[in-house]
């Protein structure tokens, strides 16, 4: 006599369905993560800039060598010369930058926790 519902084939779906939300949690905290970790490299490029750190300094150089490519396609987004007050610099197009890839990265991470199904 079979019986219409099987127990052992509903833990399965069930086991199976909260290792995938669990992985959708992991793939969500890990782009969070390196979303914020991209954000907070560019607000140390910008506090250098206008605080005017020296640029030949090792960390200054690593810092903007490191973020010139995330930051180049928004460096002519304004048409004016980017405002100077002595070694002062204030960079817009990094303030810009670290919106979108803030944006981005919580987007693409809400996307990942909509399709997690708890």
């Amino acid at each position: 006599m079979q019986f219409p519902y099987d127990p052992h084939a509903a833990n399965v779906a069930y086991y199976e369905q909260r290792k995938t939300a669990y992985r959708f949690g992991i793939i969500e905290q890990v782009i969070l993560g390196v979303g914020s970790l991209v954000v907070t490299i560019l607000g140390i490029r910008f506090a250098l800039a206008l605080f005017g750190a020296n640029a030949d300094n090792a960390f200054a150089s690593f810092i903007y060598d490191f973020t010139d490519p995330l930051i180049s396609p928004f460096y002519n987004l304004f048409s004016y010369d980017h405002p100077q007050i002595g070694i002062s610099k204030l960079e817009g197009f990094t303030l810009v930058s670290m919106a979108i890839y803030g944006l981005l990265a919580a987007g693409v991470a809400r996307l990942f926790a909509a399709a997690r199904v708890d």
